[in-house]
């Protein structure tokens, strides 16, 4: 008997025995249904902020921001496409407590897209929004640090290569993934000793799951985590330490100013990035290591990360004074997005 007939067997008999009196039991913020629902609102209201966002940085960024322009227009495909991942495109409805994901969006739904390919392109797309944040805070190191300097990277192929280098090492979580696969449907069978009564989107095809408890698969993810972490530790400690050092005195009061804000405004962004990204994952893995079942939370996750556009965007708007300028003045000046002259701002670009 084939592991996929034992698990219809499964629902077929076991779980309208032992599942059914729970199923009615459960509330609605527990179900697919919840997610897919709210998931669809939130992308109503996120997918038009990031093109929003997308627009004023491409038309109505200043000279003296130049240097970041391209930072933040990569930031922003990230989050629009992560924003299309939770909300459009995937919907990853996640059981608990197992690594298993059944995708409701139009991937799977409308274009009969398989669940596992979704998976894959999910975990490439966390490697590019870690680079992202990773990029802006290279850039301000890049831009505050004199040539010369022997913690700074002069040549720019070297930055490109760093850039192509972390979105591979963040996407190698996907690669491991591959290396580790072991047939869907096993896994699934194995998992209901777990959970022996999970959705019924458990049962179809949509639903993908990870042998998670492998140990190669668990310190890829360390070391990816490791990697990054030195990353935004070294570009951020050393831009806090460059702007308050004695070095720092061949700038103007104002200049060194004007990097403070710089500075300010990237860990508004990362801010941002690590509460409504970085805790919901946390979360997961909570979940995942400790067995805690609560599948309203991991809802309320999953509904949390696709805010990611939205919030960004928001924080763009409020810590980027040129930008904020042009957003009051759609109002003031009847929708035609009047700002003042460059020079009435680029004195100082942030708050």
């Amino acid at each position: 008997m084939t592991t996929t007939t034992q698990l219809f067997e499964y629902y077929a008999t076991n779980y309208s025995q032992i599942c059914q009196k729970l199923s009615y039991e459960r509330s609605y913020i527990e179900t697919p249904e919840f997610l897919s629902l709210c998931a669809k609102i939130i992308g109503i209201l996120g997918v038009p902020t990031n093109f929003f966002a997308s627009y004023i940085i491409t038309f109505h960024t200043p000279k003296s921001m130049t240097h970041l322009k391209l930072c933040l227009l990569n930031l922003k495909f990230w989050t629009l496409l992560i924003d299309l991942i939770y909300t459009v495109f995937l919907i990853p409805f996640v059981f608990y407590p197992i690594f298993a994901m059944g995708y409701i969006g139009i991937f799977g739904k409308v274009f009969g897209i398989p669940s596992e390919i979704q998976f894959y392109f999910a975990m490439a797309c966390y490697g590019g929004i870690a680079s992202a944040g990773i990029l802006i805070f290279e850039n301000r190191q890049h831009h505050m640090i004199p040539k010369g300097h022997k913690f700074r990277i002069q040549n720019c192929a070297f930055r490109v290569l760093l850039i192509i280098f972390n979105v591979l090492i963040g996407s190698s979580v996907m690669l491991m993934a591959i290396w580790l696969r072991a047939d869907s449907n096993e896994l699934k069978f194995k998992f209901l000793k777990i959970n022996p009564c999970p959705d019924p989107l458990y049962f179809t095809p949509s639903t993908f799951a990870v042998d998670s408890q492998r140990n190669e698969f668990s310190i890829c993810i360390v070391i990816v985590l490791t990697v990054v972490f030195i990353q935004y530790t070294f570009f951020i400690s050393h831009c806090i330490w460059y702007i308050y050092s004695e070095d720092a005195v061949r700038y103007s009061k104002s200049t060194r100013k004007l990097q403070k804000m710089f500075l300010y405004a990237s860990f508004s962004q990362l801010g941002i990035f690590v509460t409504v990204f970085v805790l919901p994952l946390g979360i997961f893995a909570m979940v995942l290591t400790t067995g805690y079942k609560n599948q309203g939370l991991l809802n309320i996750c999953n509904l949390i990360i696709p805010t990611i556009g939205m919030n960004t965007s928001i924080g763009l708007v409020t810590m980027y004074k040129p930008y904020r300028d042009y957003f009051i003045g759609i109002f003031k000046e009847g929708g035609n997005g009047i700002v003042p002259p460059p020079s009435a701002f680029t004195k100082s670009v942030v708050f």
